[in-house]
């Protein structure tokens, strides 16, 4: 059994000639005619068609034969096929245009009253009906079959009669065939009617098409499609402008006309409508192409992104990948349904990130595993993102006077909205950043040369003093220069160096000499004769008793020979070396006690003097150069800092002076901005003096800046705030660049109007449109009663056209109570909650149960004890909706105005 998920995509195919047509039949195969049609359900069933119109010429017989046989000739029985009679009018002119030898052979005014028009009844009329309808069309004679030759040849004028419009309308209406029950489709091509305003005798054709036509048949091919959507779905078209007409619209499908199996498949038309000739009958009041109506197979969305069903306990809601709506009187279990795919649905993004309230009631009978919220993809994934919008949402952003809702709703959309709009944002946001860092690496610099400054050593000295020591050293040099000449100085430094070296000369003669002399005052025999006797010693223990007395006594006599003889010498030495270095002593003495050398060197000492003078003088000057080196490199600090602080200072300029700028970083059906507003001084900065100053100056800055108009001088004054002993300069910087000076505020405009300015119904509608906009991941979308927060003018010509938009792209659920968003927005699927009670029982007595369908359902069964059954969804609506029968009106006649 199919689940009923409300209106899809089913591909139709209305003009479709059989096996035993009238006329051009191609249909050839064994030559055996029951063959024939077995192969004709055959090719149908192959061709994916799902929703045919079986054509013939003033017939219904092959129709009939087809619902008779089906099951015997294997035709799918999920195939709808519905009767198509194909007419000629003879008061209605087509588009055929003839040759010369055609108008003289036929007759002009006779050719152009065949225009071809088709009526597709429902498939719920009875045979016998449509037989009626026929047999009431004037043809011939009552009851003779009609030759549809070529109607090129002259088999034409065989034709004695086609009806014209109002034979038509009369035999319909003697047949009792309700108007709901058909639908008049014009042809295609040439055949079609001649609504050409500039052609005398016209005005019968158009007026025919505009009161009558349900349908336009149009010819397949890119360029043929442009130029018949151009002529047929005009906000006005030329040829309606003189039929008292604001609007019309056609719907326009393709179709095969085929009259043999090869052309069975090949042209057809996307609707999306139940399959049923009730939903069919739709795209008359949904006729854009993109609505219920595609030429090109609808692009198949992510099935990991659509809600395919609730299951609870035994029971299933199925949803629709479009506009879901779910409708019923209070408590009826319509938030229920909603707050059980927020419960069991983990992740989801809720916009108002608002927890869920334990109070709520859920489809489940205590155990979780109860309920299941099903994906299309089969998948049971509480990860995946849903967007919840609460009831009353809008509103309450709408009502707020503080902008952080919005704000942060804003926020909150540029991320859902895959970097939409952000990059914009940040290039607005960069500004600042730019210039902070700009100021942060200005500090740095400041930073740096403070270092610099506070490495850099004073000098413990006076400049003055110094100045005094230079001048007096100078006197003296000049002084002292007076007294010596360079030739004095260079005689006596040459003499002083020669007597000098002849003075060094004998000193180190002096020393050498006094070196021996200690040398032999030192020598002793002490150590001589100890070892001798030691030696002698040895040698007398070794000796026999014989000789050991007569040698001892030699030796002793010969050693005290040799050491008085040495004694002498030694002291003879001694003498002469004394006589010699007194020889020497004299010599220097007599050197330095010369008048001319001790002149020399009195000279010598002037210059020496004087050259202290100048090395004093010199050092006097160094100290000087540090002094002045100290105050050039202070001086140049300051001024590099100064230009810093000027730099910083119109950095911060620039930045405060962005204060009101705005910039569009989203421009869409609506438009979403950026302003920059200042932050007042004192929020950021408290550590500055309070005395009168500095308030008055922080007043001035903190107005100028709520003016939007910010001078210069207010902001280099603020540079001269004293602060708290603990504070300086250098931490108002730090915090100029490390502080947000500015906020982001964003705002909306909308239709040339500012969001703020809106009425608050608008305002409400532009924050849902933007929060349906920007989810560019296509989630799933659930909105609890939007209306709670819109009028009744912005949910009729805003909202439901906007929802109609974007159901295209993502699936979406609303809880409503108004029959505008229903039915205005073309609602694929309607599901109705029903709270079980005694006058109104669910089945199996469940609490709350569900059935759903779309807007054109005619499923019903009054005998049915549930109670939702027992009506359809269009009586539902009626109901429950207050003006239900008013929008279906407004929809069924907006085009047709």
């Amino acid at each position: 059994m199919t689940r009923n998920k409300g209106s899809e995509w089913h591909k139709w195919d209305l003009h479709i000639h059989t096996p035993e047509t009238k006329r051009n039949n191609n249909f050839k195969g064994s030559g055996d005619t029951e063959s024939n049609w077995i192969k004709f359900c055959e090719k149908l069933n192959k061709s994916g068609i799902q929703g045919a119109g079986i054509t013939d010429y003033f017939a219904v017989d092959n129709y009939e034969k087809l619902v008779k046989n089906r099951e015997k000739w294997n035709l799918d029985s999920n195939i709808l096929i519905l009767p198509n009679i194909e007419l000629r009018l003879s008061d209605i002119r087509s588009k055929r245009t003839l040759s010369r030898e055609e108008k003289e052979n036929i007759g002009e005014k006779k050719y152009n009253s065949f225009a071809n028009v088709h009526i597709i009844f429902s498939n719920e009329v009875k045979i016998d009906k449509i037989k009626r309808f026929l047999s009431k069309l004037p043809t011939t004679k009552r009851g003779e079959r009609l030759d549809f030759g070529d109607p090129r040849k002259i088999d034409w004028y065989k034709i004695e009669h086609y009806p014209n419009t109002k034979e038509l309308k009369d035999a319909l209406k003697d047949s009792n065939i309700d108007r709901h029950d058909y639908l008049i489709m014009d042809a295609a091509g040439e055949d079609g009617i001649a609504n050409d305003p500039d052609v005398n005798g016209y005005d019968d054709c158009v007026s025919f098409f505009l009161n009558n036509v349900d349908i336009k048949q149009i010819q397949s091919g890119e360029s043929s499609i442009k130029s018949d959507l151009r002529y047929y779905q005009q906000t006005l078209p030329n040829w309606c402008k003189n039929h008292n007409r604001k609007y019309y619209l056609c719907p326009c499908v393709i179709a095969s006309d085929a009259h043999s199996f090869e052309n069975i498949g090949g042209k057809y038309t996307y609707i999306k409508s139940d399959l049923s000739f009730n939903g069919l009958r739709q795209i008359k009041f949904e006729p854009e192409v993109g609505e219920r109506i595609s030429y090109n197979e609808p692009e198949i969305r992510n099935n990991s992104q659509i809600i395919d069903s609730v299951q609870y306990g035994r029971n299933e809601v199925c949803f629709n990948s479009g506009l879901n709506t779910i409708i019923g009187g209070r408590s009826t279990g319509k938030s229920t349904l909603i707050n059980t795919i927020y419960k069991y649905q983990d992740n989801i993004l809720n916009i108002d990130n608002q927890e869920q309230d334990d109070g709520y009631y859920y489809l489940h009978k205590g155990n979780d595993t109860d309920v299941q919220i099903k994906w299309k993809d089969g998948s049971v994934d509480s990860a995946k993102k849903i967007i919840f919008i609460p009831q009353d949402y809008m509103i309450k952003i709408a009502d707020s006077g503080n902008p952080t809702r919005l704000n942060d709703l804003i926020k909150k959309m540029l991320t859902m909205g895959n970097g939409v709009g952000r990059s914009r944002e940040e290039d607005f946001k960069d500004r600042i950043i730019d210039l902070k860092s700009r100021m942060r690496d200005l500090t740095i610099k400041i930073n740096n040369l403070l270092d610099q400054k506070n490495k850099l050593l004073k000098p413990n000295v006076d400049k003055k003093s110094i100045e005094n020591d230079i001048n007096e050293f100078n006197k003296l040099i000049n002084e002292a220069k007076l007294k010596n000449s360079d030739d004095k100085i260079d005689d006596a430094i040459k003499l002083v160096r020669e007597k000098k070296e002849e003075i060094s000369k004998y000193s180190s003669e002096v020393s050498e000499l006094k070196a021996d002399l200690e040398i032999l005052k030192n020598n002793t025999n002490e150590i001589f004769f100890k070892e001798f006797k030691e030696n002698i010693k040895d040698i007398e223990d070794q000796l026999s008793s014989s000789i050991k007395d007569s040698y001892i006594k030699d030796i002793g006599q010969d050693l005290e020979k040799f050491i008085k003889s040495f004694n002498e010498n030694n002291n003879r030495y001694i003498e002469t070396l004394n006589e010699r270095i007194k020889e020497k002593e004299e010599k220097i003495n007599n050197i330095k006690e010369d008048n001319e050398y001790k002149n020399s060197e009195e000279i010598i000492d002037k210059e020496k003097h004087l050259k202290e003078l100048i090395s004093k003088r010199d050092e006097s000057k160094e100290k000087l150069n540090t002094i002045v080196t100290y105050k050039e490199n202070i001086n140049k600090i300051e001024s590099k800092l100064k230009n810093i602080y000027d730099e910083i200072i119109e950095n911060f300029y620039t930045m405060i002076n962005l204060v009101g700028k705005s910039e569009e970083i989203y421009n869409g059906e609506f438009t979403i901005y950026v302003k920059y507003s200042g932050i007042h001084f004192e929020d950021l900065i408290d550590y500055y003096r309070k005395k009168r100053s500095n308030i008055d100056l922080i007043d001035e800055y903190n107005k100028e800046l709520d003016s939007e108009h910010i001078h210069h001088d207010t902001i280099k004054k603020l540079f001269e705030i004293t602060f708290k002993a603990n504070k300086n300069t250098m931490d108002l910087l730090n915090d100029l660049v490390n502080n947000d000076w500015l906020k982001i505020d964003y705002g909306i405009r909308y239709e040339n109007d500012d969001f703020y300015s809106m009425s608050q119904g608008k305002k409400s509608f532009v924050i849902l449109k933007m929060l349906l906009e920007f989810n560019k991941d296509n989630n799933p979308i659930i909105i609890d009663q939007p209306e709670d927060s819109l009028d009744n003018r912005a949910i009729y010509k805003d909202l439901t056209s906007y929802l109609k938009k974007k159901k295209k792209t993502c699936q979406i659920i609303v809880v409503t109570h108004n029959a505008n968003i229903v039915i205005g927005a073309d609602s694929e699927n309607v599901i109705i909650a029903n709270q079980n009670s005694e006058k109104m029982p669910n089945a199996n007595k469940e609490k709350f149960m569900y059935i759903n369908g779309s807007i054109e359902s005619n499923d019903a069964d009054p005998s049915q004890e549930d109670f939702l059954r027992q009506k359809t969804i269009r009586e539902h609506i009626f109901e429950i909706l207050e003006g239900g029968n008013e929008a279906f009106k407004k929809r069924e006649d907006r085009y047709h105005m």
